[in-house]
């Protein structure tokens, strides 16, 4: 803010306070407009009407404050004009300059609205960019270690957010494990998105200050934020650990979604649900272990995927079943063909994808070269 005038650096466009280069664009089509008046009123017939043309051509450019100034000065000069150039009697140019006078009003009314209108578009615009650079630092980035390989995708329900309620993360623990969670928080919009955020990075301290223990990491969770009733609804959430070079994953779940094993024995998995982290206390959580074959892959994720509704002409909404039945029919499992079915015309609700793979361990060198984790934000069309 420079001398009470706002400028936007990015458009160059100045959207407040005042505008000394439009006043002087009002006050030049003034200038002519009284030179025109002056040559040509009687001979030509030029109406007093032509003096409000500066104040509704600045009224697109300029603020109310500078077209009130050019109304004024118009009023000067057409009462100027009118008594030294025309041979109009009194009352018909105190008429012609009412009249001017409700033109340049109408003006001032009109830059108004126009100035006000761009004020909040540009506040809108630096919120917007404000949220946007948020949501892309909060957009997830798994840290697998070497000989694990996972993939994510995540589609926001509400496509103002890059983020939603639901989370999910995987990270390398002090131990050498995979830990990863994926969970969904009840409820829809900001808060809900804020709130799933918060449970995801606690649950990653958590994760790291106790590496042993997927279910206590729900225990801990259940407790840090639910307890208190800081948040009144609940949150599902699976959590798992995996050893590089080992086909074992403990899992533990808190009312989430049953995964699935891909690309070998196609099956749900049972992980034992108990209650979602907010409903009930003292829960007693039981984690199972999965045994996944060479080359099969666990695939996690949220309820918008298979609740979505079907497209026409399917009624009603996907299922578990249906989930199974598409990933038993694909020679190759992708993420973004999976999502392509499932949301054709988009998703009602977020939706959170991930997979869990081990691999046989790689060369530092050799682990360069083949990136082990896919990441981006996709929004179905």
């Amino acid at each position: 803010m420079n001398g009470g005038v706002w400028y936007n650096a990015r458009s160059g466009t100045r959207t407040g306070g005042f505008d000394r280069r439009a006043f002087g664009l009002g006050i030049l089509a003034l200038a002519l407009v009284t030179a025109i008046y002056a040559a040509t009123a009687d001979p030509a017939g030029t109406p007093l009407g032509l003096f409000g043309l500066p104040s509704l051509l600045l009224a697109v450019v300029a603020g109310p404050v500078e077209v009130a100034i050019v109304v004024a000065l118009s009023l000067a000069a057409a009462a100027t004009a009118g008594e030294l150039v025309s041979e109009v009697d009194g009352s018909v140019l105190a008429t012609r300059l009412v009249i001017l006078a409700i033109a340049g009003g109408v003006a001032a009314l009109l830059a108004w609205h126009r100035r006000r209108g761009e004020l909040r578009l540009q506040e809108s615009l630096t919120v917007r960019r404000v949220v946007d650079a948020l949501q892309t630092r909060l957009v997830t980035v798994p840290l697998p270690p070497d000989g694990i390989a996972t993939g994510v995708r995540y589609v926001p329900g509400d496509e103002r957010l890059a983020v939603g309620g639901d989370f999910l993360d995987a990270v390398t623990l002090p131990d050498g494990a995979l830990g990863f969670i994926i969970g969904d928080v009840s409820g829809h919009g900001a808060r809900p998105a804020a709130f799933g955020v918060v449970v995801r990075a606690g649950w990653k301290a958590i994760a790291i200050e106790h590496p042993e223990d997927p279910c206590y990491w729900l225990d801990a969770l259940q407790r840090s934020f639910f307890e208190d009733n800081r948040y009144d609804g609940f949150a599902t959430a699976l959590v798992g650990r995996l050893m590089p070079g080992e086909p074992t994953i403990e899992l533990c779940s808190a009312g989430h979604c049953w995964p699935v094993v891909v690309n070998g024995d196609t099956r749900l998995v049972n992980t034992c649900n108990s209650m979602p982290l907010g409903v009930g206390k003292n829960v007693k959580r039981q984690s199972m272990t999965l045994e996944l074959a060479p080359g099969e892959r666990l695939l996690v994720y949220t309820d918008g995927l298979i609740e979505n509704r079907k497209p026409a002409p399917g009624t009603g909404r996907w299922s578990e079943t249906d989930l199974i039945d598409w990933v038993r029919k694909q020679p190759t499992f992708e993420l973004d063909e999976l999502l392509a079915w499932f949301g054709p015309n988009g998703f009602d609700d977020d939706v959170a994808l991930m997979t869990i793979e081990p691999q046989a361990s790689r060369d530092p060198e050799d682990a360069a070269e083949v990136p082990t984790v896919v990441a981006q934000t996709v929004r179905a069309r």
